[in-house]
């Protein structure tokens, strides 16, 4: 699998929800969001998890979110949102120690006691308004 992208992200998101630390098996995910699902080309298969409930944690937004992964090593690429047309992808697929730092961190309660805010980013006690 391969993913290609346009432009620069319009958001570098990190998540510390309890559902977003159980669907990556880390302490939080960071996402770098793009305006215009046209604007990433991906070639290969992905397959698609559309639960929206781990463990009895889900996310509770409303979206309706399909997350892609990769059928041959199970990690999560991407993930888009049913009735927008943005698309996030997961920032370590990048594998770029230069790949810009998040500008907003989200459900911060739920952040380890032991990690430190994102230096510059804006904080959230659960998902940006908007």
């Amino acid at each position: 699998m391969h993913v290609t992208v346009e432009n620069e992200p319009v958001a570098v998101v990190t998540c510390h929800c309890d559902f977003c630390q159980r669907r990556t098996g880390s302490v939080f995910q960071v996402s770098a969001v793009f305006p215009d699902a046209r604007a990433v080309t991906i070639t290969g298969e992905t397959k698609i998890y559309n639960g929206l409930e781990v463990k009895g944690v889900g996310t509770s937004n409303g979206d309706e979110v399909s997350y892609h992964f990769c059928p041959m090593c199970g990690s999560t690429v991407f993930w888009t949102f049913e009735g927008r047309p943005v698309l996030a992808i997961a920032v370590g697929n990048f594998a770029d120690p230069d790949f810009p730092a998040p500008t907003a961190e989200l459900h911060t309660p739920y952040r380890h006691h032991w990690l430190e805010p994102v230096a510059g980013a804006e904080q959230f006690k659960g998902f940006r308004p908007g």
